[in-house]
């Protein structure tokens, strides 16, 4: 179980660190109801993950199982690796080049209308991002094949597939919980992060993008070719 949990850890930190993800959920908690809001982000997300989860573990599970490879991942989790790779390099391209990602413009077109989105919206808005984004489908379904592949028991594989949806939101609960036990202090905290995100968005996007790209790349090849 401790391998397979450290192979997932990168889909789970990419999650977890995706700039987009973190700048609109910073936006939301700045506006009125704040906690309510990313609470409704966090659970539109995490309910399109857990059914993912429930749609796909059985269709990866019943997939023929190989030798284990240099990071114990299935081909078809090497695969998605290597294609979360390439996308992320692209990414990395774009925004190096100024030029727009369709995985990022719907939801930053509507930071300007964030104040006016209801809880309801926005839970809609969580799970249809997750649903719609390449990049986001591919962290969870590389998981999915992952944890499907080691053929552990029935509560390890809980607790691991536990572990991935609780570590991929894991941002957002942390300042709901601050902003919770702390409003004043998380809020002028969130402020000063809030600009300096935005004023750094396309360094971070590049930073962001070359270093799980070569991250993911580097897994998939090393299990397609282990």
């Amino acid at each position: 179980m401790g391998s397979v949990l450290i192979t997932i850890l990168p889909e789970i930190l990419a999650n977890v660190i995706y700039p987009a993800w973190i700048l609109f959920t910073v936006l939301l908690l700045m506006g009125q109801n704040g906690a309510k809001r990313v609470l409704a982000l966090l659970i539109g997300g995490t309910l399109t993950r857990l059914l993912q989860i429930l749609l796909f573990n059985s269709i990866f599970g019943a997939s023929p199982t190989a030798d284990e490879s240099a990071y114990g991942a299935s081909p078809i989790a090497s695969t998605l690796f290597l294609f979360i790779g390439i996308v992320f390099l692209i990414a990395g391209v774009k925004a190096y080049l100024k030029q727009p990602d369709s995985d990022d413009d719907a939801p930053s077109k509507l930071t300007g209308m964030i104040g006016s989105l209801s809880p309801l919206r926005i839970f809609l808005l969580g799970a249809g991002w997750v649903l719609i984004s390449p990049k986001l489908w591919a962290f969870t379904l590389s998981a999915i094949s992952t944890i499907s592949y080691a053929n552990l028991g029935q509560v390890e594989t809980i607790l691991l597939y536990l572990f991935y949806l609780i570590g991929s939101v894991s941002f957002s609960i942390i300042v709901v919980i601050m902003s919770v036990i702390q409003p004043d202090k998380t809020k002028a905290a969130i402020g000063r992060f809030q600009i300096w995100l935005e004023s750094n968005m396309r360094p971070i996007k590049i930073v962001f993008s070359a270093i799980f790209g070569v991250i993911f790349v580097y897994l998939g090849v090393s299990g397609l070719i282990g």
